[in-house]
């Protein structure tokens, strides 16, 4: 800090020589009455802040230079005071003590620093220096730009005086012709020429009413004088009379708009006068000429006296003066120019002003010190914040790699991995290299932040990137998505990227040390190339997407290259995906049905609402295909809420027709199932149709316990309360924990088809079938068995005493309006196959 105080110091100096310099320049032998403007005190000042900053650079080992160069600008004040006190321009300004103290403090403390060797903090570097010095320069720009402002404004009010001036002139001369041209008019009605006595007698009344008129003539057709009227002297001058000699004729009048008005002339007074002349165009008599000589010296008077102070004017006449509004014409003026008068029909008139402000005007006094505390603000906080602008400079640095890099993992981020992309393709399309994409997205992720927290996870990103970059080697550029998704972009053939996805896959899924505990997590990665065929940026990113999701789909912990029918198989899913919206948007869903038999009777005991999609480009559409894709969007929602309200309207019906014993039976997405709206809705679909609660059976898959088994317990038992009754469909298929099933409010379990198909010639799903079957009778649950399509299933599960049957050897899926003639007319009654089997009731 002591050498920064320094460094203000002299330039604090600098700052006012150069000030003074400048008002030298500006002021001229103004600047003599001023000690800021005088050239010595520049000198001074300038001596003493090369002097001072000579001292911030030199570390001194004797004290006796530090007070000697103390005592030097000591003395150099000093003799600033003292001229400033024999030229008796009262106290000097306080910006003479203000840099003296600061310069001898800067210097006393420079030899205090020297003398206790203390190390300097700041030094004049030549960042510093050049800061410093665009400082001064701003700071006298800055100055200069005041006086060129005033000096504007100087002209702009010059110019409205000349405008002001040329008004009043010309406004002048209009009135005198038009007072011409009256006189002329009324001469002209006159059945014959007016007599010598008439004109005398008219001019005299014009003249003694228009003071500004000199002399009248008349002249005839050839220019001749008939009459002249001069009231304000005996006779013409000489100058008057050449010009009456030279005065135009009629034709000359009449033809030529530049002899109306002639002149301006100097007469033998000194004024400024101007020559008038307007035709007398009459039928009865020849031609008249009426002149005048105008006189502008009380137009230009008044002029000058409403000129603002400061401002001194003259009129210019083919470089004759014409006219001066003072009689003292200096030669020094802060502004000086001269502007052309706008007068249209007489050229070559100037107005010559000046603008001299007075010893002390609105410019001097504070024009100095102006320049200090300007130029001390910049060049202070430019030096003083140098050390804060290289820290910007790291810091702009630190965000320009923050722009492009990922803040967890240093590596580059999305935006620069899509420009590299977009630069590799291209270049790829125009030499035809072949590049390769390598997505990475890692497994368990999220399990390990929602069990550890984000502090964790976060650290296990590190360690990824860290294992990724050094497998890689810097073969290829790396970069993180986002999430928990790398992308590697290559240049390499495809035995290469097969061989380095194998090892990046598995240096990943090596162990984790964190919180003394070890993690193990695995990746899967998708492969796109391009070989012959060009491909954009995007299109590359997305066919390794792809890649990657369908090895997900796989298993994970793999790797898949793309391949073509991926694509197809995404494209299919969108347009499913559009075309189930506008199918559900124009109601072109209906339900077929399928009935439950009891096992021992063939009774129908329930009928399972299907939901199918005729689409009229594509025919029917299975489930299977739609109803993933509507779980994934968001749509299973308003599909739900469609199937239960239909499957409702038709219980009610079965109903109507005294079926009373056969409830409607849906199977609820899992998704549906998990709205907090469910109960509602159930509410709402009953509600619609009139349905009672008895009348609708309701089947869930094992999935709904994973998500939030307590919520799946609290709405089954709602659902018993309302009074409909639940089953757990698919079983043996998912979540099949028993702790559960024993407290599940159900009533059934349906056995998954997949048991059901091979029952017969695999022991193991005979197995399950049985486990299934005994352990639902011993919880008091009804067994339902689906998929049963050939006798001999049947005859297992009749062995095994199985509740109800469902499939294909008893009823294929039908409207309802069919299956509900059937049953009308066998009594809700479907034949058993005969298996040889005595089943008792």
């Amino acid at each position: 800090m002591v050498r920064l105080f320094i460094q203000l110091s002299g330039f604090t100096a600098l700052w006012l020589a150069a000030a003074s310099l400048l008002n030298v320049y500006r002021f001229g032998a103004q600047a003599a009455s001023q000690i800021l403007l005088s050239a010595p005190f520049a000198a001074i000042t300038g001596l003493a802040g090369l002097a001072t900053l000579l001292l911030a650079q030199l570390r001194l080992k004797r004290a006796r230079w530090g007070i000697a160069l103390a005592l030097a600008v000591v003395l150099g004040y000093a003799l600033c005071w003292w001229l400033s006190a024999t030229l008796r321009v009262g106290r000097p300004s306080s910006a003479i003590v203000i840099a003296g103290l600061l310069v001898f403090s800067g210097a006393a403390l420079a030899w205090l620093a020297a003398e206790a060797n203390i190390a300097p903090s700041f030094r004049l570097t030549p960042l510093s220096f050049a800061t410093a010095l665009v400082g001064t320069l701003i700071a006298v720009t800055g100055a200069q730009g005041l006086a060129e402002m005033h000096r504007g404004q100087a002209v702009q009010q010059a110019q409205a005086i000349s405008h002001q001036l040329s008004s009043q002139v010309f406004r002048g001369m209009q009135d005198s012709t038009r007072w011409l041209r009256r006189l002329a008019e009324r001469w002209a009605l006159l059945p014959e020429p007016p007599s010598l006595a008439l004109m005398q007698q008219e001019m005299h009344s014009y003249l003694r009413d228009h003071p500004m008129l000199e002399y009248m003539v008349v002249l005839d057709a050839n220019g001749q004088v008939l009459s002249l009227s001069v009231p304000s002297r005996p006779s013409v001058d000489n100058a008057a009379s050449e010009r009456l000699m030279a005065a135009p004729a009629f034709d000359q009048v009449q033809n030529s708009a530049q002899w109306m008005r002639g002149g301006p002339w100097l007469d033998n007074d000194g004024r400024v006068v101007v020559d008038l002349f307007v035709p007398v165009v009459a039928e009865s008599y020849d031609n008249l000429v009426i002149g005048a000589e105008l006189a502008l010296n009380q137009l230009l008077d008044q002029a000058a006296l409403q000129t603002p102070t400061g401002y001194r004017f003259r009129v210019v006449h083919e470089n004759q003066v014409m006219y001066q509004s003072d009689a003292q014409w200096p030669t020094y003026a802060d502004v000086h120019a001269v502007l052309p008068l706008p007068l249209d029909q007489i050229s070559g008139w100037q107005l010559e002003y000046q603008y001299r402000p007075a010893p002390v005007g609105p410019l001097a006094p504070g024009f100095p010190e102006l320049i200090l505390l300007t130029g001390f603000a910049f060049t202070f906080f430019l030096v003083l914040t140098q050390q804060l602008a290289r820290l910007a400079y790291v810091r702009s640095g630190q965000l320009q790699h923050s722009v492009w890099h990922d803040a967890l993992t240093g590596l580059p981020n999305r935006r620069l991995f899509e420009q590299t992309l977009n630069d590799a393709c291209a270049r790829a399309r125009e030499h035809q290299e072949r590049l390769s994409l390598i997505f990475i997205d890692l497994d368990g992720v999220k399990e390990v932040n929602d069990a550890m927290g984000h502090a964790v996870g976060d650290k296990l990103l590190e360690e990824v990137a860290s294992r990724l970059s050094k497998t890689l080697g810097g073969r290829g550029f790396l970069a993180r998505l986002g999430g928990d998704e790398f992308v590697i972009l290559l240049r390499d053939d495809h035995p290469t990227v097969d061989d380095l996805a194998h090892r990046l896959l598995k240096d990943v899924s090596r162990p984790y040390g964190l919180l003394a505990a070890e993690l193990t997590i695995t990746a899967t990665a998708g492969i796109s190339t391009i070989d012959d065929e060009p491909k954009d940026a995007m299109q590359l990113l997305r066919e390794a997407d792809l890649a990657m999701v369908r090895a997900k789909q796989e298993g994970r912990n793999r790797w898949r290259r793309y391949s073509v029918d991926l694509s197809v198989q995404v494209d299919e899913r969108l347009a499913v995906r559009d075309a189930l919206q506008n199918a559900l948007d124009e109601n072109r869903f209906e339900l077929h049905y399928q009935p439950v038999i009891d096992g021992r009777s063939g009774r129908v005991t329930g009928l399972e609402a299907l939901l199918r999609w005729q689409d009229m480009a594509k025919g029917l559409i299975p489930p299977a295909r739609f109803l993933p894709l509507a779980e994934e969007n968001g749509l299973i929602v308003p599909l739900s809420d469609w199937v239960l309200t239909q499957a409702c309207i038709d219980a009610n019906r079965l109903r109507e027709q005294g079926i009373v014993d056969v409830p409607v039976i849906v199977n609820i997405s899992p998704v549906y199932f998990a709205r907090p709206e469910f109960i509602a809705s159930m509410r709402t679909a009953l509600e619609v149709a009139g349905l009672p609660a008895g009348g609708l059976e309701l089947e869930i898959t094992e999935d709904v316990l994973l998500a939030d088994a307590e919520r799946a317990v609290r709405n089954l038992s709602q659902l018993r309360h309302l009074g409909v009754k639940t089953s757990i469909d698919d079983f043996g298929t998912g979540y099949s924990s028993l702790n559960y099933l024993k407290n599940l409010p159900i009533d059934k379990v349906k056995i998954d088809r997949r048991f059901v198909v091979d029952v017969v010639t695999d022991p193991n799903d005979a197995a399950i079938v049985q486990g299934i079957i005994a352990m639902a009778h011993h919880l008091e649950l009804q067994v339902v068995a689906e998929g049963i399509e050939t006798e001999a299933q049947l005859a297992f599960l009749q062995r095994h005493h199985c509740d109800q049957y469902q499939g294909f050897l008893f009823w294929r899926p039908s409207p309802f309006d069919d299956l509900l003639e059937h049953l009308l007319e066998h009594d809700c009654e479907l034949p058993l196959p005969n298996t040889g089997l005595a089943i008792s009731a």
